[in-house]
């Protein structure tokens, strides 16, 4: 999760978003276990916050609104994904 800073989200050279505070990264792999299907490249210093899986799961268990909205967001990067797939 990104606490500070900003990053820009690219696939093949194509950039497909801006990140800031309170965005995240790595969850459909954490998730789904899916492999990396995009980079994520700071464009500021930043600060991050790491969650481990089963870390992320028990937030998610403990937070329903948090695993809503990540569900959300998974949602949109795969509509980002949908013409390279």
């Amino acid at each position: 999760m990104i606490e500070e800073g900003t990053a820009e989200v690219v696939r093949d050279e194509q950039y497909l978003d801006e990140l800031g505070p309170g965005d995240f990264v790595g969850e459909m792999g954490i998730l789904d276990d899916e492999p990396r299907n995009a980079h994520v490249v700071a464009t500021t210093p930043m600060t991050l916050m790491i969650l481990s899986g089963a870390a992320l799961k028990e937030l998610q268990r403990e937070k329903p609104e948090l695993a809503r909205q990540i569900s959300s967001t998974i949602e949109q990067r795969r509509h980002w994904l949908e013409p390279v797939l």
